[in-house]
């Protein structure tokens, strides 16, 4: 017999669908769920000869997006399953349109089983889909359990968000990354979250690569997590204004009716006696205070945000200081027999979630021949950098920390021996460069010593900035 059963499930984007199982994505390993095909016979495209195959009608033409594919998942007749089927549809099961070659993994035999996205029609137009069979996991027959076609989009499960803000671009509100799945978003920068949307505060993250995270729960309690990277361009780099400078910049007043649109960054304070219309987007961002005065109004439609910043000096020309991205660009330099390893840590960092941890298995006589460094920055010669850091270790240990120059021939500027403790510590000192280092600066913490492992090292908070 050709055809046993054929199982299809034709989804449409507000479908109500009444289900046989606990979950809607798991299949259960019954045999008798599923197509079965042992003979061959002559193929409704007739280009291809005698082949296993299948073919739906859908009753009428239908506009057809993506396709979710069980495979056969009865414990004994895996090697049925559909290796790699070719797909094909029709508006009238005469003339046919290929669509694809699809490759499937082979089912696991449980029932915990949840299928595999399959290929996309893309909106194709169809009433007829054949499938056909070209290649299994072994055996004379072929087979799988269940296909689902989606008559509409359905809700995507991968997350993007392809955004680029600059640093003083200000709340970026209403975000979606296309996932709606009733799940939240965490990462720095991260100030809301609701209705599968968040806001994201460009200055709170900070610049550079974040990672944003989207987490929700499946049917069967297994929490998905699923992740984008956010870059948040600094100041007064292609496409993003200069920052507001620190100081004691005159008070700003914005008492224009209306007040302009924008972003409202001064220091040390603003002060408005203004109107903001129906429709106007006002963000206000201060040093020090924003001051309102009594006939301020904002009209019904309007936002208006007021906020009040720290204004730091200068940037930090080191990247991922505090190690809420991870550890990268900070690296372990290794040199003859010394070996060591650089985590993230949450378990109990000097501030914010995460911390730096560098676990020593073995030392040398050198002491630079452990290295916990990041390079690439620029100096100037003459001009004054102050260094500083959080640090602790598991047991009482010196260790010298260095500016100086990441290539021959290594010359260094400056540095400082500094004894840790197993409390955490902050540390700063100053170093004047005699000479102008373009891209080949490298700032190091050295670990290695005779007697120095086994140790745990940790360090937080990691900032490298310009004296003017």
């Amino acid at each position: 017999m050709k055809k046993i059963i054929g199982l299809i499930i034709v989804y449409g984007i507000a479908l109500s669908t009444a289900w046989s199982q606990c979950y809607p994505d798991r299949h259960s390993t019954n045999a008798h769920d599923g197509w079965i095909s042992c003979t061959k016979s002559p193929n409704p495209n007739i280009s291809l000869g005698n082949t296993h195959w299948i073919l739906y009608n859908l009753g009428e033409v239908r506009n057809l997006y993506q396709t979710t594919f069980w495979n056969s998942n009865h414990p004994k007749h895996l090697a049925w399953g559909v290796k790699r089927m070719r797909f094909d549809y029709s508006l009238d099961s005469l003339k046919w349109d290929y669509l694809t070659t699809y490759e499937f993994d082979k089912a696991p035999g449980n029932s915990l089983y949840e299928g595999e996205a399959g290929p996309n029609f893309n909106g194709a137009e169809a009433q007829y889909v054949l499938m056909t069979p070209l290649e299994n996991y072994g055996g004379n027959c072929m087979g799988f359990s269940e296909v689902r076609l989606y008559t509409a989009p359905a809700q995507a499960n991968q997350l993007s968000l392809n955004l680029n803000p600059c640093l003083n671009e200000g709340i970026i509100y209403n975000i979606n990354g296309g996932v709606n799945l009733g799940g939240t978003y965490t990462g720095r920068g991260v100030v809301n979250n609701y209705d599968d949307k968040f806001d994201f505060d460009p200055e709170e993250a900070g610049p550079g690569s974040h990672t944003i995270t989207y987490q929700y729960t499946q049917g069967n309690g297994n929490l998905v997590s699923r992740t984008e990277t956010i870059v948040v361009k600094n100041c007064g780099t292609a496409d993003c204004p200069p920052c507001a400078p620190c100081g004691n910049e005159p008070l700003s007043t914005f008492n224009a009716n209306p007040v302009p649109n924008g972003l409202f960054f001064k220091s040390p304070s603003i002060n408005s006696a203004g109107t903001i219309n129906t429709g106007f987007d006002v963000d206000y961002l201060a040093g020090q205070s924003v001051s309102l005065q009594n006939n301020f109004s904002v009209k019904r439609g309007a936002h208006f945000k007021a906020d009040i910043r720290e204004c730091d000096p200068e940037p930090n020309l080191l990247v991922n200081g505090d190690f809420e991205n991870g550890t990268e660009p900070w690296v372990m330099e290794l040199h003859d027999e010394a070996y060591a390893q650089l985590y993230a840590d949450s378990s109990n960092p000097f501030e914010g979630n995460t911390c730096a941890r560098v676990e020593v298995t073995s030392g040398t006589s050198s002491i630079w021949h452990i290295q916990f460094e990041q390079f690439g920055m620029s100096i100037d010669n003459g001009k004054s950098y102050t260094l500083s850091f959080a640090a602790r270790t598991d047991q009482p240990k010196p260790v010298w920390t260095n500016l100086g120059r990441h290539n021959t021939p290594w010359n260094g500027y400056g540095g400082s021996t500094i004894d840790l403790t197993n409390q955490w510590q902050v540390f700063t000192f100053t170093v004047i460069p005699n000479e102008t280092n373009i891209g080949q600066t490298r700032f190091s913490v050295m670990l290695s010593y005779e007697g120095s492992a086994p140790a745990t090292y940790w360090f937080d908070d990691l900032k490298m900035t310009l004296n003017e």
